[in-house]
């Protein structure tokens, strides 16, 4: 499993139909069951658990009838997926797959219509607007998360993204896009949204069968959120160098190391990803707190401790500067 946290811009990305179309006692009740207090959304700086999120993704979609959250003109009915599903399994690989996928989706809703394209090198997935309305990052958003993380789950591997296209301005949470596409190259402002893959990606049969299907949608978000094929991107790999063990951080040196990298190179590298070493540290000891904060078995004072701060006043000085609230009120905030 990951050590990963979700921005609550997520979060209040599914709620915004809930909130429109339900009483605000509702969505309390909703956000109670999940384990998630309304303060907490209202923080732009706060972050969920994975299991958080995915919770309220898969109560949403209930409250709602509505498997995609509310974002068209007409809901997809509830077991729309496993259906699908049934038939996508039976495919002799990827592609035929897709194939599928999108001709079902274009069958039971009117607003989008799914495109495949194929070229000399890439075989590529486009979600246009039938509704001559520009697609909404949330709904862009949502459609490629689950459809790589659903495609990975089917291969039982990581399907390496070639580029991402994508057709508004790059938006405030741009730093959240480096999880969700696996440090893939992506263009803004493009003609259309654009998810591409090597032709040869798609080309590998499925593992999954029928059998496996139940399993799945018990929670399909819980899985496409924290037991997907690892991400072989070079943060990823840097993270995994680092390792569990918060306590005591190595030097980037240390970490080039392991990668068999010079300190140098792996330092350019990064700076070409537009990251550094300290802002990959501080994710992993944000994240981590999060979880531990959320699973209320450590103090405050363990939890700067396991992640590698030696004081805890330190600790809450960098956690406030991370989500605009010190871990004691994040801890409250939590029901």
């Amino acid at each position: 499993m990951q050590n990963i946290s979700i921005s609550v811009y997520f979060a209040n990305s599914i709620l915004a139909k809930v909130r429109e179309t339900q009483s605000d006692s509702a969505v309390r009740s909703l956000l109670s069951k999940c384990q998630i207090s309304p303060t907490l959304l209202n923080n732009s700086n706060a972050r969920i658990s994975p299991e958080q999120h995915a919770t309220l993704q898969l109560r949403t979609i209930h409250a709602l009838k509505d498997e995609f959250f509310g974002f068209l003109s007409t809901a997809v009915p509830l077991g729309s997926a496993l259906t699908v599903s049934h038939q996508v399994v039976r495919s002799d690989n990827l592609a035929q797959a897709l194939r599928r996928l999108c001709r079902f989706y274009n069958t039971v809703q009117s607003d989008l219509r799914f495109d495949l394209s194929l070229s000399d090198s890439e075989f590529s997935f486009t979600a246009v607007n039938l509704r001559d309305q520009a697609l909404q990052p949330r709904v862009v958003e949502f459609l490629f998360f689950n459809l790589h993380r659903y495609c990975s789950w089917l291969i039982g591997n990581s399907l390496r993204i070639s580029h991402v296209s994508l057709a508004y301005p790059p938006p405030t949470h741009i730093s959240e896009y480096r999880l969700m596409f696996f440090s893939s190259p992506i263009d803004f402002s493009s003609r259309q949204n654009c998810l591409s893959f090597k032709l040869g990606a798609v080309k590998v049969p499925l593992i999954r069968e029928v059998e496996d299907l139940n399993a799945l949608f018990q929670n399909p978000f819980m899985e496409f959120l924290t037991n997907h094929p690892r991400d072989d991107s070079l943060v990823a790999r840097v993270k995994h160098a680092i390792g569990s063990d918060l306590s005591d951080f190595p030097q980037l040196p240390e970490v080039a190391s392991k990668l068999e990298l010079h300190e140098k190179k792996l330092h350019r590298m990064l700076k070409e990803e537009s990251i550094t070493y300290r802002e990959i540290k501080n994710e992993l000891r944000r994240d981590s707190a999060i979880r531990h904060l959320a699973k209320r078995n450590l103090s405050v004072e363990e939890i700067a401790m396991q992640t590698g701060f030696s004081e805890a006043s330190a600790f809450i000085r960098a956690f406030k500067q991370w989500t605009g609230v010190t871990p004691y009120t994040y801890r409250k905030d939590l029901i």
